[in-house]
């Protein structure tokens, strides 16, 4: 069958027969087997067609109205007669009790106004919920809310952060381990620079297998004409952890006699250090001026706690757990996007 005749059933919402029968009645030729080339049809033959069936569904419509009206026509005559026995029995009731008919009717009135007074009111009542503009203002905070709840990011700020992470030869050089590899968890890019002590507590490659990058040792790299620059450059935040009480001390006098030193001295981003020492080092009247040095210069100075040391002795002066740490981490990344 034809696609013409298919969309033209459609579109008119009658079957295919319908369209054969109105065809010949307009004098369209098709045959029997539907294979009419109707899609070579002149516009004019389907505006033919469309006329014949809106006249066709006009004439339809008009009869069911005129059915419609036919029983209404008929119950008129009932409904006359009884309306004149109605009113002919009212009369005689009125002729036979005047007052009780006049003191209805100023009932019925009072009423009718009593009744009508409230009707607006009433009505306006209903229909405030649905045009009041105070629910309008309401129900826009609760878009805005879904809006700003799709909108909400994830707190990660150290995303693709550069971070330089400085070990020097403390015995808690191997927390630092664990450090770098929370700071990879979180997104983070840690490059690690070790001291010549450090690298005989924990070696160079352990921190290059977690951070997947080389680490620097020394001032005479082959990759790097001028390290401590290079390095202090491509990070925002520096965290020496562990520091010893000798890196602290340098780094408060601004001494740069090794790799670390110099870096720490070229850095001009988020210093922090995690002291780890001896109690009786960390209490010494020379590393508290040390510390508030540092912190005076604006470094972020976090820890040492108390506990059991490696020489065996209780006191402060043990480097606070890796997790601390990159507490204090996160919340200078934070503060460098403030300024951002």
């Amino acid at each position: 069958m034809p696609e013409r005749i298919f969309s033209l059933a459609r579109r008119l919402r009658v079957d295919t027969m319908e369209i054969v029968d109105a065809c010949q009645v307009l004098g369209i030729r098709t045959d029997r087997k539907l294979t009419t080339s109707l899609t070579a049809m002149k516009d004019s033959e389907v505006a033919l067609i469309e006329e014949f069936f809106a006249k066709k569904r006009a004439e339809e419509a008009e009869a069911e109205n005129t059915e419609s009206v036919a029983p209404e026509l008929q119950s008129e005559p009932a409904n006359e007669s009884v309306g004149l026995e109605t009113s002919a029995q009212n009369v005689e009731e009125d002729e036979e009790d005047e007052d009780n008919g006049a003191e209805t009717s100023v009932e019925a009135q009072n009423n009718d106004e009593e009744s009508d007074e409230p009707e607006t009111p009433n009505e306006r009542v209903v229909e405030q919920p649905r045009v009041t503009p105070v629910d309008k203002e309401v129900e826009k905070p609760r878009a805005s809310k879904r809006v700003r709840a799709k909108t909400t990011e994830p707190d990660e700020p150290l995303r693709d952060c550069e971070i330089l992470i400085g070990v020097c030869g403390g015995i808690a050089a191997y927390k630092a381990v664990e450090l770098t590899s929370l700071l990879v968890k979180a997104g983070a890019k840690p490059t690690v620079v070790m001291t010549e002590a450090a690298t005989r507590l924990v070696a160079p490659r352990t921190f290059e297998a977690i951070s997947n990058r080389p680490v620097a040792t020394s001032m005479w790299s082959d990759n790097m004409a001028h390290p401590h620059i290079e390095l202090a450059r491509q990070a925002k935040i520096f965290c020496v952890a562990p520091t010893t009480a000798n890196v602290m001390a340098k780094a408060a006098c601004g001494l740069a006699d090794d790799l670390m030193t110099s870096t720490i001295l070229a850095f001009d981003g988020a210093l922090i250090f995690a002291p780890a020492m001896n109690s009786v080092m960390w209490n010494k009247p020379a590393t508290q001026r040390n510390r508030a040095t540092l912190e005076a210069d604006g470094a972020t100075i976090v820890g040492p706690e108390s506990g059991r040391l490696s020489c065996g002795e209780e006191g402060v002066g043990r480097m606070v757990e890796p997790n601390e740490i990159l507490r204090a981490i996160e919340q200078a990344a934070r503060e460098l996007a403030k300024i951002a």
